[in-house]
């Protein structure tokens, strides 16, 4: 596995990472965000030890920091300042320890491709799980008096198949459902 971490400026690919609530065909109002704009959104994992990928990211998170202070921020930094880069250590989920997660939205579809490069329309190859090179934007602002970098999705190429996070409810349920016994007799209710 080849790690990437591609920088220019703000915009940065990276690299296999693990994926994490894609929503990528279909844009959704955020939870908690009650009649607010429609946006296609996921997280990706980044393992903390990948110095490639985490240096890269704080990179091009401090480019978007810094071209907030000289355009957005009239040249005071923010005193609550909010990061794209969260540490999973500190959220609920055992996939997320030892990982910086990422959340990106985009109000634009990302470009969604497969390891083959042909483009992706079927969701179900899209999942908690999977892995993937992903193309980001980092972009300072403040907006209802909170000043940060926000990340933007471009698109993703997925790299390998995993095991889903939350395992395979869908295959379960297949499972389950195929194992009832059904007689003639048992039609008439």
């Amino acid at each position: 596995m080849k790690t990437i971490a591609n920088i220019t400026d703000n915009r940065a690919m990276v690299g296999p990472v693990r994926i994490s609530y894609p929503n990528v065909f279909v844009p959704k109002a955020m939870e908690g965000d009650e009649g607010g704009e429609k946006k296609y959104s996921m997280a990706f994992l980044v393992p903390k030890g990948d110095r490639t990928l985490t240096e890269g990211l704080d990179r091009a998170v401090q480019a978007a920091y810094d071209r907030g202070l000289e355009k957005l921020w009239n040249g005071k930094a923010p005193t609550k300042y909010e990061s794209p880069l969260r540490d999973g250590d500190d959220k609920p989920g055992e996939e997320l320890r030892g990982h910086l997660v990422v959340n990106a939205k985009s109000k634009n579809r990302p470009v969604v491709l497969g390891r083959d490069g042909s483009q992706i329309d079927d969701e179900e190859e899209v999942y908690g799980g999977m892995w993937a090179y992903v193309i980001v934007e980092f972009y300072p602002f403040a907006k209802s008096g909170n000043k940060g970098v926000a990340c933007s999705l471009t698109g993703l190429r997925k790299y390998r198949d995993d095991d889903k996070f939350g395992g395979d409810s869908k295959a379960e349920a297949v499972n389950d459902l195929n194992a009832l016994t059904f007689s003639d007799e048992e039609d008439d209710l």
